[in-house]
Parts: C-alpha cells; sequence; structure tokens
C-alpha cells in the first residue's frame, strides 16, 4: 500500500499528489481523476526479489451522466492490486528422522478499488495584484483488502481514500491533498496490524516555456500517521513537442 505505481511518479520522486492527473490518481489522489479527458488504462509488473512478484491494474473514464455538483460530468475508475511474496519452505521431521519438504505461497494479497472524482466548484478570488479562477475537485475511492499467508491463515480488511485538488489554470499551480488507505486494521489470529495511513500534501506548478515544450515542478510533504514518519518529496518534469520527457 506504499509502494509507487505510476512510472510519471516514481520519475518525479513520489511527488504526484498536486499532479494526479492521469489514470494513477486513483492511489495519488482519487480528486485528480475528475481531470480525466477520455478513458484511461494501465497495467503494471514488477518482479522482486526472492520471486515476490507484483501487480497492478486500473481502468477510469468520464460517466455519461451529470455529477452530484452540476458542473461536469464525473468520473469513475476501478484498479486492483495482486502480491506475491514467493516461496515458502517447511522442512518437518518426523519421528524417525525423515526430512520431507513442503512448498507453499509465503503471502498473497489482493487490494480491489472503486473510486469516484468530479468538479465541485468553479469560482473567482480576488487577490491584491491578479483575479484567479480557481477549480476544486473532489474525489474518494473505497477499497478491500485480502490477504493470505502460508496458504492457511486469512485476513481482511477496508479501507477509503480521498482527495481535493485545486488548480488554476491560467497561472498552472495548482494544491493537493490526500488521505490514503484509512480503515480498519489486518487481523490474522489475534494481533491487529493498521495500515499504512498515508496524508499527502503538495503544490505543483506548470507552464509553457518555447514551441510545444512546458516545465512541471512538483513538490510533496507525506504523513505516515501510524508510523511516525514523515518524508519531504519534490519532482521536475519537462515535457519536449508533447512526446518525450525527462523527469527528475
Amino acid at each position: 500500500l506504499k509502494i509507487d505505481m505510476s512510472p510519471r511518479a516514481l520519475g518525479m520522486g513520489g511527488s504526484f499528489v498536486a499532479v494526479a492527473d492521469d489514470i494513477y490518481a486513483t492511489q495519488y489522489n482519487p480528486a485528480g481523476l475528475g481531470l480525466l479527458a477520455v478513458p484511461e488504462a494501465s497495467a503494471m509488473y514488477l518482479s522482486g526479489f526472492e520471486d515476490s512478484t507484483f501487480q497492478y491494474m486500473a481502468i477510469g473514464m468520464p460517466l455519461p451522466v451529470s455529477g452530484l455538483a452540476g458542473i461536469e460530468k464525473p468520473r469513475a475508475a476501478l484498479s486492483a492490486i495482486f502480491t506475491q511474496s514467493g516461496d515458502f519452505t517447511y522442512r518437518p521431521i518426523d519421528s524417525q528422522g525423515n526430512v520431507a519438504t513442503v512448498s507453499m505461497d509465503a503471502e498473497t494479497n489482493r487490494i480491489l478499488g472503486a473510486s469516484y472524482a468530479e468538479k465541485v466548484y468553479t469560482g473567482e478570488a480576488n487577490l491584491e495584484i491578479y483575479k484567479a479562477t480557481l477549480e476544486h475537485y473532489l474525489g474518494i475511492s473505497a477499497k478491500y483488502i485480502g490477504s493470505e499467508l502460508l496458504g492457511k491463515y486469512s485476513a481482511s480488511a477496508f479501507a477509503v481514500d480521498a482527495g481535493w485538488l485545486v488548480k488554476e489554470p491560467s497561472l498552472g499551480v495548482a494544491f493537493g491533498a490526500s488521505l490514503s488507505n484509512y480503515g480498519s486494521g489486518i487481523k490474522y489470529i489475534r494481533e491487529t496490524d493498521p495500515l499504512p495511513s498515508i496524508v499527502r500534501m503538495g503544490l505543483s506548478y506548470q507552464r509553457s516555456t518555447i514551441a510545444e515544450q512546458s516545465v512541471l515542478l512538483a513538490l510533496e510533504t507525506d504523513i505516515y500517521t501510524n508510523e511516525d514518519l514523515k518524508s519531504l518529496r519534490g519532482g521536475l518534469e519537462y515535457h519536449f513537442e508533447k512526446i518525450f520527457a525527462l523527469r527528475m
């Protein structure tokens, strides 16, 4: 639940809560789904250490109905994560000293999510030297989390994500905030472990440079509420002719 899943976000150090304008918004800030102009789908496969694997799939699209705020059509998305932690080898010894070998899945997890977002307000803010037009987006995700250890012990949990995104299109400035993985802990037998709840807040700034090129700067702080941990992330993206991108 803490793994960065977007190649774009990874290239920007994970500072994505105030960018979140594609299908990966489901993992960073569900409010960003409100920016989807056309249907999007994505899939990722990661092969890790000790035969561990990680798979991600998502699809999102505008809905053919009016949103609750009545401003624009809402957007919805479905996502799924599947992880495997490799094999666990168990070698029991019987009373005769014979050793058997039993192989089982060490751990498997599945996370199924449904997300909804829409633009909820557009209004002007009169600053001292500038009249800003602010676009507000809200989004929410519901998640089911299922886990199994050694093919024998199972546990499940439910969680929600919520996000808010504010954009000023003329200035290219955006503010984003989200809460991820807020819900019940996961319990296998007696002990309950809390989910890794994350509060994200960040700013982004995007502007055109020359021809069909643009630069995007993003800064974000992440607070892991159940682990007393904090991180500061920053990233840069430079688009060349709307085709190639350099990210740092």
